[in-house]
């Protein structure tokens, strides 16, 4: 009977540590059960999206795909993790996490990447402990990978905390090349110098820098990293407070974005590739910057550009364009 239902609900609720909650649970069911249960189409209700943000994926992508992704916004979160080759190796990561009783899988979609099946406390790991590998979302550790960053390179990373493009590049470089990981806050440079200790990552050095300004000290590269500040819409489903955020919020950021990029360029070697990145789905911060960017920069032009999906990819949302002067 409805009564005992609720009865109970009630006391499952106390007896499972959440007394401040039964008061709330008993006036939910009470009105289910007088009203009963409406099924709506309403997208907005029906995945606890905001109206406009709903409206903004449909115009974008289509109804379907746009369902798609209010879907994979309230989906479990993937762990990915990096494993640090200056320090060991795939198999022999998976067996000492094993040992650890964590289980992985080695990526079929790219090298040195682990997929975490069953996930404990990481950062207690011994394995974490000693540094051999970070947390880095699949979509991150691609867009490295599309920037070609290869043995011997300098590198910068203008907009890095908290670093894991950063610490990949750092592996990437070797010991001969070298990593730049720049942020605008000294407390974070500082996240990002302690995550390298870890990481015996002794290639690197943060710095704290506003990647707004040209800073003509910090030199010149072969290959720079302008991962801005963004509307985050493709991590959704990691942080999903931002779709209770205003879209008003975020209509100063396209012109940041495209100011840290055109900065992004002094620091770039004539020879040498940036890789402009957002983890948003957000044309008007993607695609529309760079395509401002080129109106300006002629004498650039697009290597390369990827919009990752978490629906088709299995990754955070994301967007990367190479760029490379003629």
């Amino acid at each position: 009977p409805s009564a005992a239902a609720i009865n109970e609900s009630v006391k499952l609720t106390k007896s499972n540590g959440f007394t401040f909650a039964s008061g709330l649970v008993n006036a939910v069911l009470r009105k289910i059960d007088t009203n009963g249960i409406t099924v709506t189409d309403n997208l907005s209700v029906k995945y606890s999206a905001p109206e406009w943000l709903v409206k903004l994926w449909c115009e974008a992508y289509g109804e379907d795909h746009a369902i798609k992704l209010l879907e994979a916004a309230l989906g479990e979160t993937d762990v990915t993790v990096r494993v640090n080759t200056l320090l060991t190796d795939s198999d022999s990561l998976v067996n000492k996490l094993a040992d650890e009783g964590i289980y992985a899988e080695k990526s079929i979609v790219l090298d040195n990447v682990l997929d975490i099946k069953n996930s404990g406390p990481l950062h207690k790991t011994q394995s974490y402990i000693d540094g051999l590998f970070h947390v880095q979302d699949l979509a991150s550790q691609l867009c490295c990978k599309a920037l070609n960053v290869k043995e011997n390179d300098v590198v910068i990373d203008i907009c890095s905390a908290p670093g894991g493009k950063s610490f990949t590049a750092a592996q990437y470089v070797g010991n001969h090349g070298s990593v730049v990981s720049c942020d605008l806050y000294e407390k974070r440079a500082g996240l990002i110098k302690s995550g390298a200790d870890r990481l015996k990552i002794t290639n690197l050095m943060a710095k704290q820098n506003d990647a707004t300004v040209f800073n003509a000290g910090l030199g010149q590269f072969d290959k720079v990293i302008c991962d801005v500040p963004c509307s985050g819409f493709g991590v959704i489903r990691r942080k999903p407070e931002i779709k209770y955020k205003r879209l008003s919020e975020f209509s100063e950021l396209p012109d940041i974005q495209l100011n840290i990029l055109k900065t992004a360029v002094g620091y770039l070697k004539k020879s040498g590739c940036l890789m402009y990145s957002t983890c948003t789905v957000r044309n008007v911060e993607n695609r529309e910057v760079v395509d401002r960017f080129l109106s300006e920069y002629h004498n650039f032009e697009i290597v390369l550009e990827k919009t990752l999906m978490p629906q088709i990819d299995g990754s955070d949302g994301f967007y990367f364009c190479i760029l490379k002067g003629k």
